[in-house]
């Protein structure tokens, strides 16, 4: 590619017809969105099409399932499983830093 300037570029775009410098504007612009992702606006803009097509209607619901139905667990047994789910970080962070609960 050849080195020129800002300046020499947009000397150089000014010279285009009108369809021309929309066109290379177009160009940019999508090359800049392609590089960033999707806006919010193409996503709403997307799932709004898909809604109206239908997409979304008729899905299985996957409610159930998963369940477990021989699963029975108490409030005392649910309620200490999940404090040890919700504290299992602190244990791992101590066996990062080489602390143990007995220091």
């Amino acid at each position: 590619m050849a080195d020129l300037t800002f300046e020499e570029i947009a000397e150089l775009a000014e010279k285009l017809t009108p369809d021309e410098q929309a066109a290379l504007g177009e160009r940019l612009r999508s090359k800049s969105q392609s590089r960033r992702g999707l806006t919010r606006e193409q996503i709403l803009a997307e799932f709004q099409r898909r809604k109206t097509s239908g997409e979304f209607e008729y899905i299985e619901s996957l409610y159930g399932q998963f369940a477990h139905p021989d699963l029975d667990l108490s409030d005392d047994s649910l309620n200490t499983m999940l404090h040890a789910i919700a504290t299992e970080w602190e244990n791992e962070l101590d066996e990062y830093f080489g602390n143990s609960p007995s220091d």
